[in-house]
């Protein structure tokens, strides 16, 4: 499915309509910053968490939030065990 479509089935509960906060503003830029460390896998409500270097060195990421995230996320190498 595409992103936009993804984004406006969502249904949203009315007060936030779409709009980005600071929390993931600041996460987008300690990305783009070469702060991010990790990807965890996420329990219960959230999908994944997000772990750097510096504090707070957790913030995790919920399901419906995942888009804000998947250009600055697939620019950066994944290592993986061979």
């Amino acid at each position: 499915m595409h992103l936009i479509q993804i984004i406006k089935n969502y249904p949203h509960n009315g007060y936030n309509k779409g709009v980005m906060y600071s929390y993931h503003n600041r996460i987008k830029q300690r990305i783009a910053n070469g702060e991010l460390v990790g990807i965890k896998e996420g329990k219960g409500d959230f999908a994944i968490v997000l772990v750097f270097r510096t504090t707070p060195y957790a913030r995790p990421i919920r399901y419906h939030s995942l888009w804000r995230y998947e250009d600055l996320l697939r620019k950066i190498p994944v290592e993986r065990d061979e």
